[in-house]
């Protein structure tokens, strides 16, 4: 196992996550806010609930 200060080379990390991970695009605090997006757009397609 590598030690934290070691950089994981580009063959430890499966090609599938790489081009999920590039193709996310939002905001730049979307991991932050996630859940606040998530209503917002909800909201947006189905209206408050009440």
């Amino acid at each position: 196992m590598p030690s934290p200060d070691q950089s994981c080379d580009a063959q430890s990390v499966p090609e599938g996550l790489i081009a999920l991970i590039g193709s996310v695009q939002g905001p730049e605090d979307f991991a932050e806010r996630h859940d606040d997006y998530l209503r917002e757009r909800l909201e947006r397609r189905f209206g408050k609930g009440e």
